[in-house]
């Protein structure tokens, strides 16, 4: 090799190593933001998943609470003003919390309750139709849980959810 040949060598690597060091960093680039995108959409997953394991325990927490009202309503052993209470919180939760967090089939047997209490109230109905209500209600609750798509997936520890 002669000293031109290697001139023109000298030349042709000095071209190469910018376009190879500019290829790099493009490479390097690309790669950074792909894992951005991907980290991105991990944690939108993680976030809806968060959102939906709060609505489901919100409707946990509220199907808890109408049953404990249910069970008022109910028992023989309420008062007739503890029912009158425990009747006008059911209503009151019936329009507020639970429109967030029913669905059809607790929003049915809720309606079916309410219309039950009214009926009672005017002459139509029993206690013991209230109850078997309530016990229907309780019912619609565990199924709507227990079905429910935004029941928190945990891990193994799901058979236990499964198992309400």
């Amino acid at each position: 090799m002669d000293a031109s040949e290697k001139r023109r060598w000298d030349a042709r690597l000095s071209l190469l190593v910018p376009i190879l060091t500019i290829l790099g960093i493009l490479v390097g680039i690309w790669q950074y933001n792909d894992g951005q995108l991907k980290a991105s959409a991990s944690d939108l997953a993680k976030d809806k998943l968060e959102f939906e394991r709060k609505l489901w325990m919100e409707k946990l927490e509220a199907c808890r609470k109408i049953s404990e009202l249910g069970g008022v309503i109910a028992s023989e052993n309420s008062t007739p003003e503890e029912r009158n209470v425990a009747v006008k919180r059911f209503r009151a939760s019936h329009w507020g919390t639970m429109v967030v967090v029913e669905d059809k089939i607790i929003e049915k047997a809720m309606i079916e309750l309410d219309t039950e209490l009214r009926d009672l109230e005017g002459g139509m109905s029993d206690q013991g139709r209230i109850r078997q209500r309530v016990v229907d209600l309780g019912a619609a609750c565990r199924a709507s849980l227990r079905d429910d798509g935004n029941a928190p997936r945990i891990g193994p520890s799901d058979r236990k959810l499964n198992a309400l």
